[in-house]
Order: structure tokens, then sequence, then C-alpha cells
């Protein structure tokens, strides 16, 4: 439901809720003080799958496993922590 809003703006606060979520995953980030553990909606692409994606939204099933990839099946699932 976030991405799906994520080019709307928070009120009062004039910024995006894709903006308000990076500025959350940073600040929280800065104040664990062990490195980048959360990520907001949308990364730099070098920190996105693969590569290959801004997107920082997985599909898991119900038990939190990543579904395998659509592209093939050289996926494990793996825990989404």
């Amino acid at each position: 439901m976030l991405y799906e809003k994520g080019e709307e703006e928070v009120d009062p606060y004039d910024i995006t809720v894709f903006e308000f979520t990076n500025m959350i995953s940073r600040l929280r980030n800065e104040l664990g003080k062990c490195g980048v553990k959360d990520k907001g909606l949308i990364v730099p692409l070098k920190h996105g799958a693969k590569s290959r994606t801004t997107s920082n939204v997985l599909l898991a099933d119900p038990n939190s496993l990543l579904l395998e990839n659509t592209e093939g099946d050289y996926e494990d699932h793996v825990r989404y922590r």
C-alpha cells in the first residue's frame, strides 16, 4: 500500500511517501549504529535486487519466504528478515 501511494505527498510535511520512508530508514540506521540494516521503498540502483531495480519491495509468501524469481529456477527460497 505504501508503494502504491509513493508519489503522494504526506501532510503536513510536503514530501512524498517515498521520501518519508527513506528518511525514516536513514534515521533508523543512524540511531542503530550498525550500518545499513533498513532501507526505504526506493533505493539506489546498486542496492536494488541484482542491481536491476530501484524498488525495495519484495514478494513473499505468508511464511515470509521470498517467491521464486519468474525469470528462471536459479533462485532458491531465502528467508526474508
